[in-house]
């Protein structure tokens, strides 16, 4: 099945409150990792979460909700870590 997927891959951003927004896979990551950049000319990306980071040593790790306050200044998500649907949510 990994021969039909493209590993390395940037999802279409989406633009919110003059910030473009997109998540990315790596090749030999399991998960993806949410990145932003201001909508300014040469502006530089930042990640916002990296699912890859968060989920070493854990065996199960699924992102819930996901959203960055008007102001861009606090990023509110939620985290299954056992499979169970018992999310965790973070700010």
């Amino acid at each position: 099945m990994l021969a039909r997927i493209q590993e390395d891959d940037d999802d279409l951003p989406w633009r919110k409150n003059g910030w473009w927004t997109w998540s990315r896979t790596a090749k030999g990551r399991q998960y993806e990792t949410r990145l932003r950049r201001r909508d300014e000319p040469g502006a530089p990306e930042e990640v916002l979460i990296d699912l890859n980071a968060l989920a070493e040593g854990k065996p199960f790790l699924q992102l819930g909700a996901f959203d960055v306050s008007p102001d861009a200044k606090l990023l509110a998500y939620s985290l299954d870590e056992t499979g169970a649907l018992d999310y965790t949510l973070r700010v």
